[in-house]
């Protein structure tokens, strides 16, 4: 078996997160570690977590999915990001 892959998910929509979770998760090779609706909570998530991957919403409350990633990447994160 392969690796487990971490992932963030940052979504302001309920919804959508479920729904992005349960098709991540049913592949038996990712495991959503956390979630986020904004792009201020979602900085210090992913910082705190340190997941392999983020899959990142554009259009996010409080600071886009952009400016989110100028800002995790100016940081020396090494997740990937995924808009």
């Amino acid at each position: 078996m392969s690796e487990i892959i971490t992932v963030v998910l940052v979504e302001d929509h309920a919804l959508t997160r479920a729904g992005l979770r349960a098709a991540l998760e049913a592949t038996g090779e990712i495991s959503v570690v956390a979630e986020a609706s904004d792009g201020v909570s979602a900085q210090a998530i992913i910082l705190s977590e340190r997941p392999a991957v983020a899959v990142v919403d554009i259009g996010l409350p409080g600071r886009d999915g952009v400016e989110l990633t100028r800002i995790l990447k100016s940081e020396g994160t090494q997740t990937r990001i995924v808009i």
